[in-house]
């Protein structure tokens, strides 16, 4: 009697640890990063395409013109990774985006390069990413201003050129589109026309 007493319980203990086991590897796989949703500030979900065309002083470049496109997302345990392809009309590019599972954007342009932080998911006034800060919300005409952030370089030092000045220095995110626009004092991109996911086309304002 006292052996099967102690047969049963060594197989309890047994049966418990595989539970155990089964239940941390079940866990593991449940807490999987998931790719950019559609209702995030940028929604780099499989199937988006976007258009952008610079403009120099106010004056549409027609031959700027740039489509970007995903083309894969890969998913892993630590977080999304993202293949654009990006046309012009001399070019075609890649542009690679990681996301982890704390919804931060890291750009690259090759995979063995270093990630360089761009942005976030989920943004708030005041949060910062890299050397940019979300310092308030989008200039327009919108009834929800809080579904648009801008995005931008803290303020440049006395060794900024004029050139660099010109250039890159915001960028303005939309809920549910991503990038409408982004330039700085005379060079703008503006967003032209859009699809997320499956969704049609749509034009942009």
């Amino acid at each position: 009697m006292r052996y099967k007493i102690g047969f049963l319980i060594i197989s309890a203990v047994l049966f418990g640890c595989q539970q155990g086991k089964r239940t941390s590897d079940i866990s593991k796989i449940s807490t999987r990063c998931t790719m950019p949703d559609q209702e995030t500030f940028f929604p780099l979900v499989p199937g988006s395409v976007w258009y952008y065309a610079d403009y120099v002083g106010g004056e549409r470049d027609p031959a700027s013109v740039t489509k970007d496109s995903i083309l894969r997302v890969v998913l892993s345990d630590t977080g999304s990774l993202i293949t654009v392809t990006r046309f012009s009309q001399n070019s075609t590019d890649t542009v690679y985006y990681f996301v982890n599972c704390k919804g931060e954007v890291y750009k690259f342009i090759t995979l063995d390069e270093q990630r360089e932080p761009f942005a976030l998911l989920n943004p708030g006034i005041g949060n910062t990413i890299g050397n940019m800060i979300y310092d308030g919300y989008c200039s327009s005409n919108t009834s929800e201003p809080e579904n648009c952030f801008r995005l931008e370089e803290y303020p440049y030092d006395s060794a900024t050129t004029q050139i660099e000045k010109m250039k890159w220095q915001f960028f303005f995110f939309m809920r549910g589109i991503g990038i409408v626009s982004n330039g700085g004092d005379e060079l703008v991109t503006r967003l032209e026309k859009y699809k997320i996911g499956q969704q049609e086309f749509k034009t942009y304002p």
